[in-house]
């Protein structure tokens, strides 16, 4: 198994995931930069580490590829996490969906592979859930998301007659 130590990821391998990255671009450095992201994903830190490139990330690609490997590491890790680390798990998943969503239209991508792994994390742990804790779960959305009550749009001014 791969390990990665706290910090690896952001300050190495973070230019690896940009789309326009001449890794990416070039086809005989693609396979390996693609075998990074691969190891990366089956890595022991990969959740702390993808936590971290979400957070604070530049590069909208990296942001992208670490919402991908929070889904992945998480289903592959979910047994190991225990009751308490899936919950925190999918509250992360909630706050750094409205903290993308609040970034601005171009963190669209991020902010739907975001929501992906918080809908297959909580799928996952569905099954095994009493009736209260799945509604406990729906309500922390409700709740983080502002409750669902926004104050209706400002209305059109009357048309001239």
């Amino acid at each position: 198994r791969l390990t990665v130590p706290w910090g690896w990821w952001t300050t190495q391998r973070a230019p690896v995931l940009t789309p326009a990255s001449p890794l990416t671009q070039n086809p005989t450095t693609r396979a390996s930069a693609e075998a990074t992201l691969l190891a990366f994903r089956d890595a022991a830190g990969a959740l702390d580490a993808a936590r971290s490139v979400v957070d604070s990330a530049a590069s909208l690609g990296a942001r992208f590829q670490a919402a991908l490997v929070l889904r992945d590491a998480g289903l592959r890790r979910w047994g190991d996490l225990g009751a308490a680390g899936q919950a925190a798990l999918r509250a992360y998943l909630v706050s750094a969906l409205l903290a993308s969503s609040s970034r601005g239209p171009g963190d669209g991508l991020v902010s739907s592979q975001l929501a992906r792994a918080w809908a297959t994390l909580t799928k996952r742990a569905w099954g095994g859930w009493s009736v209260a804790e799945r509604a406990a779960a729906l309500a922390e959305l409700e709740s983080a998301a502002g409750g669902g009550r926004r104050p209706p749009p400002p209305r059109p001014p009357p048309c001239p007659p």
